[in-house]
């Protein structure tokens, strides 16, 4: 039940590893009844159903090879899958429902496919990718993060904070310090080879002081 898969709001923060998994279990179950219950009323055919989230793992989740984690622009903060669950639409569109992409996306990319998906337009000009429509992202696309809050809420804090993405590249400012990394071959982040590519980062710094 609920009162197992869960912790209290009021104490989670002092839970365990196994409070966590206990948590992710409860969210898969509720992930699970959403498409049961859409199935069950013949109506999966006529619903995108889109899984992401806005930041990556917190103190107790496994960030696998990636670094840092909630609260910074590093990979283990903002690297997170995005599922989407639309058998038929898929099918329509020449994509193989079950397949997978490596091509880097934004949350913003979700507004866009969401729109589109429902046979609608924005009056206004949007950054996100209809990913149905457009495909693989292309190399020069440059993908953007920043954080500016001294503190997100009481509990969890973060630094200034500036990122960009482009083809392979990423450029980070974190706390007065810059960092370039070749997320094809190093997506763990731990060699900084910004004093290889001085234009590049250069570049890259621009961009990301710039209004976007």
């Amino acid at each position: 039940g609920r009162e197992q898969d869960t912790n209290t709001f009021d104490t989670w923060q002092n839970g365990t590893r196994a409070d966590y998994v206990a948590m992710v279990e409860h969210l898969d179950k509720c992930v699970g009844r959403i498409l049961t219950s859409l199935e069950d009323q013949g109506l999966t055919d006529d619903t995108v159903v889109l899984l992401t989230y806005d930041h990556g793992g917190a103190e107790l989740a496994t960030k696998g090879p990636f670094f840092h984690g909630f609260g910074t622009l590093w990979e283990g903060g903002i690297r997170v899958p995005m599922i989407l669950h639309w058998p038929a639409g898929l099918e329509a569109k020449g994509e193989t429902p079950g397949s997978a992409s490596a091509d880097p996306v934004i949350l913003m990319d979700a507004t866009a496919t969401l729109l589109a998906a429902a046979g609608l337009k924005s009056d206004q000009a949007m950054d996100g990718l209809d990913l149905l429509t457009d495909g693989a992202t292309s190399a020069e696309r440059c993908l953007h993060w920043r954080i500016d809050l001294p503190s997100l809420h009481d509990n969890w804090r973060a630094r200034a904070q500036r990122a960009v993405r482009r083809g392979k590249w990423k450029y980070l400012w974190d706390g007065g310090f810059e960092f370039l990394h070749d997320l094809d071959r190093d997506p763990g982040e731990r060699e900084n080879l910004g004093y290889r590519h001085p234009d590049l980062i250069a570049e890259l710094r621009e961009l990301a002081a710039s209004d976007w």
